[in-house]
C-alpha cells in the first residue's frame, strides 16, 4: 500500500484513513452502489444449481 500511495501521492498527500473512508462513502452514495449491488445479486443474475451443497 505504501508504493500505491507515493505512485498517487497527489491524491493521498495529507489524507487520513477518515479522509479516506469519507471518499469511498461519499463515492458509494453518489453511484447508489448500494441498489446496484442489491441488482447484481437477485436470484435471474444467479447460475443455474447443478449439484446440492455438501
Amino acid at each position: 500500500m505504501p508504493d500505491f500511495a507515493a505512485r498517487h501521492a497527489e491524491a493521498y498527500t495529507g489524507k487520513g484513513v477518515r479522509d479516506l473512508c469519507a471518499a469511498l462513502h461519499d463515492f458509494y452514495r453518489r453511484h447508489e452502489a448500494s441498489r446496484v449491488q442489491g441488482e447484481l445479486f437477485q436470484v435471474v443474475h444467479l447460475p443455474e444449481q447443478v449439484m446440492s451443497p455438501a
